[in-house]
Parts: structure tokens; C-alpha cells; sequence
């Protein structure tokens, strides 16, 4: 029986084993979304077209809870310390 078709499969597993479904052909890795956060994160922060530069890292957030996790934790930050200055 595949994990996906079981009751007993937490929901979690389920997810992870359905990622590569929806992976495309030049998605970027988590890794390597990972390295360019960074800078992307500051960019979304100070209202620079994060889409113009990089639509790939959009389109990984939207299907990678743990690189938006990242991502959301990240901008959090960023913003509380613009705000605080």
C-alpha cells in the first residue's frame, strides 16, 4: 500500500512524500534558496521587486513550508529592527 493511502501516515509525511510531485524542472533546492534568503528577505523588506529578481525563490516559497518558515522568521526580524531604529 502507498504511505500516501494509509490512515496511519501523519499528515507531515504525507506532504514530504508529495514535494517531488510538485518540484519542476529549474526549481531551485532548498539549500539553495537558503543561500540567497539572505538578501532576498532585505530586499521584500525595503519594497524592492523581489519578483524581478528572483520569481524561482518565489515560486519555492510557495510550495516549501520550511524555506517560508525561514523566510517569514527572517522578515520578521528584519522588519521589528528597521522599525526600531
Amino acid at each position: 500500500m502507498h504511505a500516501t493511502q494509509t490512515t496511519n501516515t501523519p499528515p507531515l509525511i504525507v506532504r514530504i512524500l508529495a514535494m517531488p510531485a510538485s518540484t519542476e524542472e529549474g526549481a531551485l533546492s532548498c539549500s539553495e534558496v537558503f543561500a540567497l534568503l539572505d538578501e532576498f528577505t532585505e530586499m521584500q523588506a525595503t519594497g524592492r521587486d523581489t519578483v524581478a529578481y528572483h520569481p524561482l525563490i518565489h515560486r519555492h516559497l510557495r510550495v516549501c513550508p520550511g524555506c517560508r518558515e525561514e523566510y517569514e522568521g527572517l522578515l520578521s526580524m528584519i522588519v521589528m529592527d528597521v522599525g526600531d531604529n
